[in-house]
């Protein structure tokens, strides 16, 4: 990361203080899409505070990627249950599901494309 949470603290805290946005910019040597995407980011917010949002939006990335990557490792377990089973075989499948993990048999024919 380019500014730390302080040096944008410090740079949002010129608003308050009444200096116009393009002065700011020119003073701190940022362009005008960072300071107004920090203003609507971070405004409000003290160094830990915006350290804090930093940190927090990282996981939430992170957590995004991990949720595509489970859905296209289902995607490709579904097609491979698709290629292995005909429809009797998934039915014969269901109670197996039930019983192994705690799923309603809803979700277990769900799973299995049945409904």
């Amino acid at each position: 990361m380019k500014y730390s949470a302080q040096r944008v603290e410090q740079v949002l805290s010129l608003v308050e203080q009444g200096v116009c946005a393009s002065e700011i910019c020119r003073q701190c040597d940022i362009t005008d899409t960072t300071f107004y995407t920090w203003k609507k980011l971070y405004q409000g917010l003290n160094a830990a505070g915006i350290e804090l949002h930093r940190q927090l939006s990282q996981h939430n990335r992170d957590l995004n990627k991990q949720v595509e990557t489970l859905q296209q490792d289902k995607a490709a377990l579904q097609s491979v249950i698709d290629a292995q089973l005909n429809t009797e075989g998934k039915e014969q499948q269901i109670h197996p599901l039930l019983n192994q993990h705690p799923i309603t048999q809803h979700h277990a024919r769900k799973l299995l494309q049945l409904s």
